[in-house]
């Protein structure tokens, strides 16, 4: 009687009428006659308050019976989110007045006022927050007591919805997290998650993770173009290392440039291919190579010295490489032997950099002597000449073939002392001179005996060329010190006498002492350096002994006091009184001429 009266005096308000086709669908299986009798009429009434988006316990009975995968379609399918998702809420304190909903895959913040406590609220994922506005519009959290009731269980239906056009946000974020969730995806799993990427609906992590998802779906089933567009959305900072290193490669082997150079500028990535950041570098160097970046040096260097190398790397590595001097020395050698390009300006700077450090450059003869022949800095093969002749004085190398014959040159234009000097030395060791030779030698060595500079390498020259006394017959001790202190030298003569002297510098860090030693004299010596309390050297000085037999042999006649002293000693030593008696007149007989000729004026 009361499904007659509703049938005919149809003017109840809906949430009665809901009632009562909730109660009739609830009993179909006690009075099915009356189902049947009206269940096109509660099917289109339900339809009519899906369509508005109405929602209550007793509509959620009918959504329940009429809505299903068979009639989620057209209107259907696109209006069913809307109560698809929808939990009734209760607040349980008064002070509230609005709840916002905020799902952790995004979609920003969703507000539903509040009546009576109660708000229908949707939520699409189990990943959500809700915060409360109380009357002064402060916001509350967890503190908030409330209770929430889901009102539909057809989420089944929410993929038919989302392919038959709906684009309802709570539906996207729900279809969005479900797929987040699954191990492997398909194809209409990735077109899903890029419509939803592109709706910018995801915040940036879940976007990431999404991105990924794609990247690697992508990636295997070789969809190039979508898989540059998913390259270029990625966000490196949401990356692990690892997950870096592997799309660093993918964008590389797209040719995105710019865009790979740039994450590994930002994040330091080393896990990437050695080849493929070879081949990124490469192309970046054949785009101009002719200036300096301090990355592209860094990203240089780095393969290099794990051995990943081609020719633009070498080439760019010699002309601007700034670190250790023995690293750019094997740069430039591995650049030689692979036949890369080497500018002027690579050789100055290797050159220019071992002169500055000091380094040994013998080492770099061969590199100097082909910079020599067409190199048009001259400033710097001066310099060079002038830094191998040094440490050739100073007797750190010997000099290379090929570099006396520039030294002797260079020497005999430029009043560079070093390369003097060093062409003297070399002199020394030669058997024999041209005249041109003799003269040149000749005229320094009288110059620098003059101004009291004597070296030791001098001795080289008796017997070759006429020598100084100081030369022929001193005991010459030389040093090189390059620390900037006086040098000091003590002496213990054979009676136990000291005596301490400062040794003279007669060129930059060349300390020298010479003394003259009669025959078969021995002096022990000590040398100090400033204060310091130890040696730098220790040893003994005798008297030539070559030069005291040939100067002491019977019929030579002695030129000098020194040397009629040395014969007087030898006569001592071999018993010749008779001609020891007649060394010591000629002694007195030298010194009395000697008294007459040189009076004071």
């Amino acid at each position: 009687m009361v499904a007659a009266y509703f049938q005919y005096e149809n003017h109840l308000r809906d949430s009665v009428r809901a009632g009562f086709y909730a109660s009739i669908v609830r009993n179909q299986e006690r009075y099915p006659e009356y189902y049947q009798s009206y269940r096109e009429t509660i099917q289109e009434y339900t339809l009519r308050q899906m369509y508005d988006h109405h929602i209550s316990p007793e509509l959620a009975v009918l959504y329940e019976e009429f809505l299903s995968m068979e009639t989620c379609k057209d209107r259907i399918a696109r209006e069913l989110p809307g109560v698809l998702f929808v939990h009734r809420l209760h607040c349980h304190n008064g002070n509230m007045e609005r709840v916002a909903v905020v799902h952790d895959e995004g979609g920003g913040e969703m507000v539903y006022n509040l009546v009576n406590g109660e708000a229908d609220i949707s939520i699409g994922t189990a990943n959500y927050k809700l915060y409360f506005a109380d009357k002064n519009g402060y916001y509350h959290g967890s503190t908030v007591p409330y209770t929430l009731t889901k009102m539909l269980t057809l989420e089944h239906v929410a993929q038919s919805c989302y392919e038959n056009g709906s684009e309802n946000l709570v539906l996207l974020l729900h279809l969005f997290s479900e797929t987040l969730k699954k191990k492997d995806i398909g194809a209409k799993d990735a077109i899903l998650l890029h419509t939803v990427i592109r709706r910018q609906v995801p915040g940036m992590e879940y976007r990431q993770k999404a991105l990924l998802i794609l990247y690697d779906y992508y990636k295997a089933i070789g969809e190039d173009l979508l898989l540059e567009e998913v390259i270029h959305n990625i966000d490196f900072r949401y990356l692990s290392q690892e997950r870096r290193g592997g799309i660093l490669q993918t964008m590389i082997q797209h040719e995105r440039k710019d865009e790979a150079l740039g994450a590994l500028k930002k994040y330091g990535i080393t896990s990437c291919s050695r080849k493929l950041l070879l081949l990124l570098i490469t192309w970046k160097l054949e785009e101009d190579r002719e200036h300096f970046d301090p990355y592209y040096m860094k990203l240089c260097s780095f393969l290099y010295q794990r051995g990943v190398k081609n020719n633009e790397i070498l080439s760019y590595l010699v002309n601007f490489y700034m670190g250790s001097i023995s690293v750019l020395f094997d740069i430039y050698q591995t650049a030689r032997k692979n036949r890369a390009e080497i500018s002027d300006g690579g050789t100055e700077r290797l050159l220019g950099q071992a002169l500055f450090v000091e380094d040994d450059l013998e080492k770099y003869a061969d590199i100097f002597l082909d910079y020599y022949e067409y190199g048009a800095n001259r400033i710097l093969v001066k310099a060079f000449l002038g830094g191998i002749s040094y440490g050739y004085l100073t007797e750190r190398w010997q000099l290379p073939e090929g570099i006396w014959e520039k030294i002797r040159r260079e020497g005999l234009s430029e009043e560079n002392q070093s390369m003097i000097l060093a062409s003297l030395r070399y002199y020394a060791g030669m058997d024999e001179y041209r005249e041109t030779e003799r003269e040149y030698i000749g005229y320094h060595l009288s110059q620098y005996v003059s101004n009291g500079r004597i070296f030791s390498f001098m001795k080289g020259f008796i017997g070759k060329v006429e020598v100084p006394f100081v030369v022929l017959h001193g005991s010459i001790i030389q040093l090189y010190y390059s620390r900037g202190k006086d040098i000091y030298i003590e002496l213990c003569h054979e009676d136990g006498e000291k005596e301490i002297c400062q040794m003279k510098q007669v060129f930059e860090d060349i300390y020298v002492y010479e003394t003259l030693l009669f025959r078969g004299e021995t002096v022990h010596y000590s040398i100090y350096a400033g204060t310091e309390s130890r040696p730098v050297r220790q040893g003994v000085i005798r008297a030539d002994e070559e030069i005291m037999r040939e100067k002491t042999e019977p019929g030579y006649e002695a030129a000098s006091f020194y040397e009629l002293v040395n014969h007087m000693i030898r006569a001592r030593e071999n018993g010749e009184e008779e001609v020891l008696r007649q060394l010591v007149r000629k002694y007195r007989s030298m010194q009395e001429i000697s008294g007459k000729l040189f009076v004071p004026l």
